[in-house]
């Protein structure tokens, strides 16, 4: 998947993510931050040379990118490691996410889509 539809996915699931409620939809936001936050980290990798368009990141460590993170991306890698490191408990798991774990979500998400907005428009 090119960038762009990779950030259109990522604006349309963000636009929903801030119109849920953070304790009663805690384990919705949890899992569109993962979504989204992977739909930016692609186009950010895409737009960098990083991946190649017909390549796509699971996770922020899958699959292995084989080269080192450039240090300008490194906080979007780090953030979405964090969100996924909280994900499994708290969405697959028995535990029920805080507030302030929703709130840590949200605030690694919006570096991942802050970086995104830094990135110049590519045209088609």
């Amino acid at each position: 998947m090119d960038s762009q539809a990779h950030v259109r996915k990522a604006r349309r699931l963000e636009a929903t993510l801030y119109r849920l409620e953070l304790t009663a939809d805690s384990e919705t936001i949890i899992e569109t931050c993962m979504l989204a936050g992977t739909h930016y980290l692609n186009a950010l990798a895409h737009d960098n040379g990083i991946l190649d368009v017909s390549d796509d990141l699971l996770h922020s460590d899958k699959p292995e990118l084989g080269m080192p993170i450039p240090d300008g991306l490194a906080p979007a890698f780090a953030s979405m490691k964090f969100i996924e490191d909280l994900r499994p408990g708290l969405v697959r798991g028995p535990d029920d996410p805080s507030e302030d774990d929703v709130q840590k979500c949200l605030d690694n998400f919006g570096v991942v889509a802050s970086m995104m907005s830094g990135q110049p428009e590519k045209s088609s």
